[in-house]
């Protein structure tokens, strides 16, 4: 008797050389056992790329910050050490956070720690004429001291650092030539200021971290959401160091309350001004022997031995004509914070 034909349809098992990935079937490049060679079963498109969750969302082999759909408002950032967090701040205005992040918090802040030393600054009252701002005398003569014999002067500017031309050409005869510069009276009175160190309290505002970051990056950065208008930086409770992946250091709270100053600064008037020029025997002070520029110091001193013509000069000066006395740097008080936090920067 004859058997009929079986209605069960023919069977293939998968290989490497049949009904596998050169056949389109469900393994990769892997071969029949799905190894790392390939991925298993092919991407399944949810949507535009999202940029924080670690999945090639638009099956374009790219996911988050390494695909282009997330290069306008994510970058690779470095992640925020153990302890800290990332966060969006904004030193000195209080934008709107950007939808990534968290609540704002408003704050007080100041670059830095606010601490330091105090600087006094001294300079000539009103009605006084500051050394800097006087004007100095050009001496050339063919007698020690500068005084006597044959001896011609020039005002010059005391301040003039740049090349400045003389008001008339000044000749420096032949012979040993004596040449000399007398500053400027110093002030009869001065003024003083102090500095305090470190920068102002600035209102400010923090952003808190966003609620996850992607990959896509290199090493060990993560994908962070770019806080437009603002800095995205590293933040900590309480007074502390700055990590070396966010090392510009900010202080900040909720409240500060400044209490620093400096103590009194008192300036009085140098027994002298001091003063130094220069005078070269070409128009632009270029040098072209050792013969065409002529040192003056405020002592007559011998310089010159051959005839040349001064043209034109340079000056230095010696300051305001004003030193601080009695100045002690330290400064007075502090600056006292509510919820203090230490936020770093790039």
């Amino acid at each position: 008797m004859l058997i009929a034909c079986s209605s069960l349809p023919d069977l293939h098992f998968a290989d490497a050389t049949e009904g596998g990935a050169g056949e389109g079937g469900p393994l990769g490049e892997g071969g029949s056992d799905g190894g790392a060679d390939g991925p298993i079963g092919p991407c399944t498109k949810s949507g535009p790329e999202i940029c924080d969750d670690g999945i090639d969302n638009d099956c374009n082999g790219h996911i988050d910050c390494d695909d282009p759909a997330c290069t306008a408002g994510f970058a690779c950032s470095d992640p925020a050490p153990s302890g800290w967090d990332l966060v969006g701040f904004a030193p000195s205005t209080r934008p709107a956070c950007p939808p990534s992040f968290g609540a704002s918090t408003d704050v007080s802040a100041v670059a830095g720690t606010g601490a330091g030393t105090c600087t006094c600054q001294c300079g000539a009252a009103v009605g006084s004429t500051a050394c800097n701002a006087g004007q100095a005398t050009a001496t050339v003569s063919d007698q020690a001291g500068c005084t006597g014999g044959t001896t011609d002067s020039r005002s010059i500017n005391a301040s003039a650092a740049a090349c400045t031309p003389l008001s008339s050409t000044l000749p420096v005869g032949n012979g040993m030539v004596f040449v000399a510069v007398t500053p400027p009276a110093p002030p009869a009175a001065c003024a003083a200021s102090t500095t305090l160190p470190g920068a102002s309290l600035t209102d400010g505002r923090v952003c808190a971290p966003p609620a996850r970051v992607g990959g896509g990056c290199s090493g060990t950065q993560v994908c962070a959401p770019k806080p437009t208008g603002m800095a995205l930086c590293a933040a900590k409770t309480g007074a502390q160091s700055c990590p070396a992946t966010y090392p510009k250091l900010s202080t900040a709270g909720t409240t500060g309350t400044d209490t620093r100053a400096c103590n009194t600064c008192t300036c009085t008037p140098e027994s002298a001004c001091t003063e130094t020029a220069t005078l070269f025997t070409a128009s632009d002070c270029t040098i072209a022997g050792a013969e065409k520029s002529i040192p003056l110091a405020s002592s007559c001193a011998s310089s010159v031995t051959k005839n040349v013509t001064a043209k034109a000069y340079k000056a230095v000066s010696g300051g305001s004509g004003c030193a601080a006395t009695g100045f002690n740097s330290a400064t007075t008080g502090s600056i006292a914070w509510t919820n203090q936090e230490t936020i770093c920067c790039k």
